[in-house]
């Protein structure tokens, strides 16, 4: 429910795993948010790729299902990308999704590690298992594509 409106209305499994708006989604955990424009549309898999100040991410989830039957109607519009903390990972060598950023913050807690960090201009966070990258270190970060959300806005 937002401002008295109701949002989503589903079963808790389907509003955490697909919701249906941005304020869902944002509730939900899907706290990482970037903006970007949309460059390129798979219609055969309803992939489509955004651009986010030299960061390419790829996904097929859309946040409104509206979105996905636009198909090549979508290129150069703009976009938001949404994914959880939880839902990056370190990775070893620049692949699919993959994109740097420079650490701000971390916090060692016990069987993971949370980063604050920055990458492409936009605030992130990240919940790992493993190793502690320093403040003011860079490390690769990676978000699988069924993990990431994308919202395409209404104006070009």
């Amino acid at each position: 429910m937002n401002q008295g409106i109701i949002e989503q209305s589903a079963s808790p499994e389907e509003i955490y795993e697909q919701p249906a708006t941005s304020f869902v989604a944002r509730f939900m955990g899907f706290d990482n948010r970037m903006i970007g424009i949309i460059s390129a549309f798979d219609t055969s898999s309803g992939e489509a790729t955004v651009d986010i100040n030299g960061i390419t991410l790829r996904t097929s989830r859309f946040l409104s299902a509206r979105g996905a039957h636009q198909g090549k109607e979508l290129i150069g519009k703009r976009a938001s990308v949404f994914f959880r903390p939880e839902d990056t990972c370190f990775a070893e060598t620049t692949r699919e999704n993959t994109f740097e950023g420079e650490i701000d913050f971390f916090n060692y807690q016990g069987n993971t590690t949370q980063y604050v960090f920055h990458a492409a201009g936009f605030p992130l966070r990240s919940l790992v298992h493993g190793k502690a990258v320093a403040a003011g270190g860079k490390a690769l970060f990676s978000v699988d594509r069924s993990k990431v959300l994308v919202e395409v806005e209404d104006r070009g």
